[in-house]
């Protein structure tokens, strides 16, 4: 194609960009779709890991106050565990008190 043939009107110019929009358009809406689900789908990716990440700290608060729980009965059990033994020592000195403590003998009364 001679450049003349712009010029003198023998050949149009609006066929070329006529076919060069239409494939650039073909191409912009493929490429703008593609781009646009990969950014929903990034969206979507975003989303679901803060969810998995509250769900693994909801169960990671959850053991920690288990084992916050667990760990006060058990020194709930030795406290219990040691007021059993100084009251049972208790008893027994109070025993002992009383077994070696003279004691009168009561007579029935007599029917």
């Amino acid at each position: 194609m001679p450049e003349g043939d712009f010029f003198s009107f023998r050949t149009f110019l609006s066929n070329t960009i006529i076919k060069t929009s239409l494939a650039a358009g073909v191409t912009l809406l493929l490429l703008g779709n593609l781009f646009w689900r990969l950014l929903c789908e990034g969206w979507i990716i975003i989303f679901s890991m803060h969810e998995m990440i509250a769900a693994i700290e909801r169960k990671v608060i959850s053991a920690e106050d288990k084992a916050d729980f667990s760990e006060f009965i058990f020194k709930q059990l030795q406290a219990s565990e040691q007021n059993a033994e100084q009251r049972h020592g208790e008893m027994l000195a109070t025993l002992r008190a009383l077994r070696s403590a003279p004691q009168p003998v009561e007579r029935l009364p007599q029917r």
